[in-house]
């Protein structure tokens, strides 16, 4: 945390605009979960996107390689110590990195799901990869979802837009919030705590679960949807409320306060991942640092609004840094037999094959499984369901899907993704209790004197 401002001001001067004052201080926002104003964005909100074209530019001028349009495939190591990494573009090509560091900065896991507000490549190659190399990982039962518009773009519904009271539909037209809420607790009630992710912390989490509940039970429009209706706030859009949100859907050709837009429950983060074994972001593994999204053990089931940010750039910094001095330390190392055996074993599960089956829609069929069972609503039975699915998913994959040269990069991408599926259900199952985004029907209420605590686990338990 105290590392923040001075990493904060490596990013102005790269150049990214954030939102200042008249009198030239930067202004600071009040996020989830906060109680002082202590975020920092740029004007128009895509605060993300503005310090990755920053950095990029500095890439750029810098002229430091970049291979772009290759995937993760597995981690190398040299006794013990990793020592590069192996890449594949999307014509199936393989690309071997030899290193004296190794650092893990690949994102999460939101692709696994049916909705997602990031990416559509964060299928879990990092995390993934470093559970087959035997790292451990922390708390990947922790993740960060919420209502969200999908179409026409995606974006969170943030806790200014339930201030104005929206109106929830099914795909009928009916409203259903109330029928999901004990005696007792109001509308209101529910729209005043409301930030985004889901918590059980509070009465919000009501809204989540109709939503997800709705859906689930087929009441939803034909896109797995339900309509939310600001059109009673038309007057507060037009006094400049939330007026971020509504120029950017505006633009995309839809008025907040003329027509309802459709949500549903989308994934936007994992809370957990490859644990960092030390203060300088490195993992349990010799020479594998993570930062970012693909990294755990500096939070616990929750992150503030903002924090993620923060946490890129801090530790970002921490991990570049000691990876440098350790690779310039050891040097690029050869990997060993032993790893290129098992990464040879690993490869020939998706030798040329005679299966029909492209992988892509067993991606599409993982994602429903994960949507159904490791959403907002959990329970050891849905959650044993899943796992047996995904083992049939599995078998698909290696018996019957088409694995040629050009279906590789899939094929590779989906096996990652099974493998970070499996971790987060058997986590999942693991945790006994309610708590924060993670809600268990069998067991709806946190259990501090067993469950107050992180849960590790590697490939060896």
């Amino acid at each position: 945390a105290y590392e923040v401002p001075e990493r904060f001001w490596d990013l102005v001067k790269l150049g990214v605009p954030f939102a200042q004052k008249t009198d030239g201080r930067f202004r600071q926002r009040h996020s989830d979960f906060a109680t002082y104003r202590r975020t920092m964005a740029v004007p128009d909100g895509s605060t993300g996107r503005a310090i990755a074209e920053a950095l990029a530019r500095e890439l750029q001028r810098r002229e430091i390689p970049v291979d772009q349009g290759v995937m993760l495939v597995d981690l190398l190591s040299t006794a013990g110590h990793l020592s590069g990494a192996l890449g594949c573009d999307r014509q199936g090509n393989l690309i071997r990195y030899e290193a004296g560091a190794v650092v893990l900065a690949t994102g999460g896991v939101s692709a696994l799901y049916p909705y997602q507000v990031s990416t559509d490549e964060m299928t879990g190659d990092g995390l993934a990869a470093a559970i087959r190399a035997g790292a451990e990982i922390v708390n990947v039962e922790f993740h960060q979802m919420g209502p969200s518009i999908l179409f026409p773009l995606r974006t969170g519904l943030s806790a200014p837009l339930y201030r104005l009271k929206p109106r929830f539909l099914n795909g009928a037209g009916q409203e259903f919030l109330a029928r999901y809420l004990p005696e007792g607790i109001s509308e209101e009630e529910v729209f005043g705590h409301k930030v985004y992710p889901f918590t059980i912390s509070n009465v919000s989490r009501y809204l989540d679960i109709a939503i997800f509940s709705e859906i689930q039970a087929g009441r939803g429009t034909g896109r797995g949807t339900v309509l939310c209706d600001f059109t009673s706030a038309a007057d507060q859009f037009r006094a400049g409320r939330c007026r971020h949100t509504y120029t950017r859907l505006k633009a995309a050709g839809v008025d907040l306060a003329r027509e309802p837009v459709e949500v549903a429950i989308a994934f936007q983060c994992i809370n957990g991942g490859v644990r960092m074994a030390s203060e300088h972001a490195e993992t349990t593994l010799p020479g594998l640092y993570a930062a970012g999204e693909v990294a755990g053990g500096i939070r616990g089931p929750d992150r503030p609004g903002g924090n993620s940010l923060g946490e890129c750039q801090v530790f970002g910094h921490r991990a570049g840094v000691q990876a440098a001095l350790r690779a310039r330390e050891r040097g690029s190392l050869p990997p060993d037999p032993a790893s290129r055996q098992v990464l040879e074993e690993r490869l020939a599960r998706f030798s040329p094959s005679q299966g029909t089956q492209h992988p892509s829609p067993l991606m599409s069929r993982l994602r429903q499984v994960m949507g159904q069972h490791a959403l907002v609503v959990r329970h050891a039975t849905g959650l044993d369901q899943a796992l047996a699915e995904i083992e049939e998913i599995r078998e698909t994959l290696e018996k019957s899907a088409r694995i040629d040269r050009e279906a590789l990069f899939s094929a590779l991408e989906l096996d990652n993704a099974l493998l970070c599926a499996r971790a987060i259900l058997e986590a999942c199952l693991r945790r006994e209790e309610s708590r924060s985004g993670h809600y268990r029907t069998d067991f709806p209420h946190p259990d501090d004197r067993h469950w107050r605590k992180s849960l590790v686990a590697s490939l060896q338990d």
